[in-house]
């Protein structure tokens, strides 16, 4: 993408940091001139299978210019890896910066998690994760707001479909691995996005994340950015005049705490 290309060479401030021993374990932050600013952390898609980081440095540009700061990060992909291996790199990477922000004079308790299709799965996982089980000295809680766009939340239908094959997926896997069959084990905002002119399978798998995890308390918010596909609608969060956009900058608002939720 030369977009991202362009962005990455332009910006003085561009950091490539290892989070895990893994070859794709590498994130690209993007600080912004604004100290103890939120954190923008984001998870592209693919289907587990397809894409790098290096693809999406473009989403950075308009974030930084708010005064965020923003993570864009790269994980090991399926056939090389399971999907219970990308699950736990996606943690790694997210302890990592919650463990590594202050030093950067980041706000590591103001954490806003976007994923997209896979991506989005990934991020509503990350909520449902026991962090102090990752690392040492991790709070309950470490994410300040979770967006999910056009994710998949329930991964039994993939089951019968060309997508499975390279992700392997065993029964456990997919109960385990399912974001809609587990509490989130954090209170914190979660805005379930689609694009309005998304297939109807997407818009099925929100109604479900959003039914099952408002019986465990929760209250995520339906956000349909209008006349856009599976794949345009990330060219929208990356236009400050979206209504996109300005939802996940006020996500960015929002504060954890002193991270001992414990639900």
């Amino acid at each position: 993408n030369e977009r991202s290309r362009i962005y990455r060479v332009s910006s003085p401030d561009y950091l490539k940091c290892r989070y895990g021993p893994g070859e794709r374990e590498l994130l690209d932050l993007f600080p912004s001139a604004r100290k103890g600013a939120s954190i923008i952390v984001y998870i592209h898609g693919g289907y587990w299978q397809r894409g790098d980081r290096s693809m999406y440095s473009f989403l950075a540009g308009p974030f930084v210019s708010s005064g965020l700061n923003v993570a864009v990060l790269g994980y090991p992909l399926c056939p090389a890896a399971t999907l219970s291996e990308i699950v736990e790199s996606i943690r790694r990477s997210i302890a990592w910066l919650w463990q590594n922000a202050r030093k950067m004079d980041m706000d590591a308790d103001r954490m806003v998690l976007i994923g997209h299709s896979a991506g989005g799965h990934l991020a509503t996982v990350a909520l449902t994760t026991r962090w102090p089980a990752v690392a040492p000295g991790l709070p309950d809680s470490i994410l300040g707001a979770v967006m999910a766009i056009s994710g998949l939340y329930l991964l039994e239908p993939l089951r019968s479909t060309t997508i499975a094959t390279p992700l392997n997926l065993d029964d456990n896997e997919v109960g385990l691995l399912s974001p809609a069959l587990h509490e989130p084990l954090a209170d914190i905002p979660v805005a379930v996005v689609l694009g309005g002119a998304e297939t109807g399978e997407f818009f099925r798998q929100a109604d479900i994340l959003e039914d099952r995890w408002r019986r465990f308390g929760m209250n995520p918010v339906r956000h349909v950015e209008p006349d856009v596909d599976h794949f345009d609608v990330i060219n929208r969060l990356a236009s400050p005049e979206s209504a996109l956009f300005q939802l996940a900058v006020e996500l960015a608002a929002t504060k954890t705490g002193d991270g001992s939720d414990n639900r």
